[in-house]
């Protein structure tokens, strides 16, 4: 590794100094009768003779300051405890706003993209001290009293404002006080008291991470060429290498965001509630593909997953895209029917909860020859349904032929079920509880693609 310093443990330091950074003591009352105060200043540094002749100047006829703080390290051991995955790699992808060089402004649009490669940081935990310098006990006591309120007993501290670094937060535990520095009996030379406190910190040292910069390819010079039907195997021929081209695609599938194809054959785009706004904003097709490429009408490719298994060759819906004209949050689909999953059993007329309604009565015609309906509930026994003793489970499909209802399908079986339902031209699909449209329906992260 190349030379590195990030000022780590010297971050550290000067948080911990800042905790103490803003703490006062009052020292008298001034002539109106109000109590004036000194603000307690912090310095680096332990009580060492060295410490002590800088703080003086130098000069043996400087008196300290006080009251002070003195602010110092003490230990600074490995935590083998909290070590995990030494070599773990995590890769986060970032977006700059656009910066114009000629405003010297950021713009509401996308800049640069940048991939950072973050190392397992290393676990350390760092013991410091606080002297409080002081020259008698009420001074001791007023420090103390606004100090020791702040830990119960941890005070959390950031120690870097870089969203990126995922070990910027910890926390300072107070461990212990020293109440004084001074011997019994202390004599009469030495007028400054010390207190010590004792603090503990559970902190990170981080490797150097890896910042790549993303690219795009914003410009794709093709060759075309016009040919007869007649020359297209001579061509072939003679470009031998053709096959072995690869051909790219930029793979749009956003974390964090599902996708709902609606019956009108649009795509809307929503998050994993299932809200298509933030707030009061609607999310944006435009503004999620810029990121990525731009999305070409009628080119970009729509893939949905149909099957529980992930992305399997052949349980893939595929559709065209394009903007939608009326609405940021829709994308307009062509589907490829060709795609559609197949269904299992013949189409029914309709769906029907037989508890509620029965043929003939205004909602459903009268049954005739070859009418099939999948019923929603168990048949009921009544005078609608139960001819000649008829009965039919919640599921099942039943067809009308010569005057007499007969269960044609149980559906209580494992398999798949796949059905058309001619009242709406939809495919149906049933999950083993409950029928639900197998094309128009939600499709989670993961299971959504669009190939600019």
């Amino acid at each position: 590794m190349n030379y590195f310093y990030d000022k780590q443990i010297r971050r550290y330091i000067q948080q911990f100094i800042r905790v103490f950074s803003n703490f006062y003591c009052q020292i008298g009352i001034d002539k109106f009768g109000k109590f004036k105060y000194q603000k307690i200043p912090v310095r680096y540094g332990d009580l060492s003779r060295q410490a002590a002749h800088i703080i003086k100047e130098n000069s043996e006829n400087k008196l300290s300051t006080i009251p002070m703080m003195a602010a110092y390290i003490t230990a600074m051991n490995i935590a083998a405890d909290r070590r995990i995955s030494p070599s773990f790699r995590d890769n986060i992808n970032v977006t700059e706003k656009k910066y114009n060089v000629e405003t010297r402004k950021y713009e509401n649009e996308p800049g640069n993209s940048y991939t950072v490669e973050r190392h397992t940081p290393v676990p350390y935990n760092l013991s410091m001290n606080l002297d409080l310098w002081t020259s008698n006990t009420e001074q001791k006591l007023q420090i103390l009293e606004q100090i020791l309120i702040l830990f119960n007993p941890f005070l959390n501290l950031n120690s870097i404002d870089n969203p990126l670094d995922w070990s910027r937060l910890t926390y300072l535990e107070h461990t212990g006080i020293t109440w004084s520095s001074a011997s019994i009996p202390q004599g009469t030379e030495n007028v400054i008291d010390i207190a010590t406190l004792a603090f503990d910190m559970q902190i990170f040292i981080n490797p150097p991470a890896k910042v790549k910069k993303q690219t795009l390819i914003h410009t794709i010079i093709m060759d075309l060429q016009a040919l007869d039907k007649n020359n297209i195997e001579e061509w072939k021929v003679n470009n031998l290498f053709l096959e072995n081209q690869p051909q790219e695609y930029i793979i749009v599938s956003q974390e964090g965001f599902n996708v709902k194809v609606n019956t009108n054959n649009t795509l809307s785009l929503i998050d994993k509630n299932d809200s298509k706004y933030l707030g009061e904003e609607v999310y944006r097709w435009d503004t999620l593909l810029k990121s990525f490429g731009a999305l070409n009408p009628q080119v970009s490719v729509l893939n949905l997953v149909t099957s529980n298994n992930g992305y399997i060759d052949g349980n893939e819906i595929i559709g065209t895209l394009k903007y939608n004209e009326n609405d940021p949050n829709l994308l307009d689909i062509i589907f490829n029917e060709d795609t559609f999953p197949a269904a299992t059993i013949e189409p029914i007329d309709n769906f029907i909860n037989p508890t509620t309604s029965y043929p003939g009565d205004g909602d459903f015609p009268l049954p005739v020859d070859n009418t099939r309906y999948i019923v929603t509930e168990d048949i009921p026994f009544n005078d609608h349904w139960n001819i000649g003793g008829f009965y039919a489970p919640k599921n099942s499909v039943i067809q009308f032929n010569n005057n007499l209802w007969t269960v044609e399908n149980n559906l209580d079986q494992e398999g798949i079920y796949k059905v058309i339902n001619l009242n709406d031209n939809n495919l149906y699909e049933f999950d083993g509880t409950n029928w639900f449209l197998s094309i128009y329906k939600v499709y989670k992260e993961g299971l959504w693609r669009i190939y600019l």
